[in-house]
């Protein structure tokens, strides 16, 4: 018994320029492939991704109410994985087709209707939001050395500073592993250890 799902498909904006049927023909076939009966299908939006996905940063989402047999799901995952055009893809159960759906899809079916071209991928990115850097900021630092060129010294921390031979007296030498080992050992071993001292 065939169960209706709900796709939301993430296509390659490079396919969406090319032609909007075409893209859309791209996740219907792949659903018809594998024995699905396509009831909508429709542009849902145009963003930025998140995060890059397969190098993109900007994606066309289509939305897909389909029924389709327990036995065609493994082989259309297997499909949508190894597609290079779909980037993402997220599969649920649905009740139902919700209301309003199909005339929806109905709409983009029109002769008039117009995808608009979606912007290059590189629109909105971090950098074009951030603008260029003002190096100017960090001319005056009261952290760097002084002028004549002698190093602040920190007398807060002791992280990072090498023992000096004065050092090595105040604080006590490690143990050997082979010390350690001995020591848990038999009496013996303690009596050759302190044979030793």
């Amino acid at each position: 018994m065939a169960q209706i799902y709900e796709g939301m498909f993430l296509l390659d904006n490079e396919v969406v320029r090319e032609s909007w049927s075409s893209a859309k023909a791209l996740v219907t076939d792949v659903l018809t492939k594998n024995g699905a009966t396509v009831h909508t299908a429709r542009r849902w939006d145009e963003r930025k991704l998140a995060y890059p996905v397969k190098r993109r940063e900007r994606a066309s989402y289509v939305l897909v109410h389909y029924e389709i047999p327990r036995e065609g799901i493994p082989p259309l995952i297997r499909d949508l994985d190894l597609s290079e055009r779909i980037l993402r893809y997220l599969l649920t159960r649905a009740a139902g087709i919700p209301e309003g759906e199909a005339e929806l899809a109905r709409a983009e079916e029109a002769a008039d209707f117009q995808v608009p071209e979606p912007p290059p991928d590189s629109a909105g990115t971090w950098a074009a939001v951030q603008g260029p850097v003002d190096e100017s900021a960090d001319e005056d630092d009261s952290d760097d050395d002084s002028e004549d060129g002698d190093v602040d010294e920190d007398t807060d921390s002791d992280e990072g500073d090498e023992l000096s031979a004065d050092d090595s007296e105040e604080r006590p030498a490690r143990k050997k592993p082979e010390t350690v080992a001995a020591a848990a050992g038999s009496d013996e071993t303690q009596g050759e250890k302190q044979e030793e001292s």
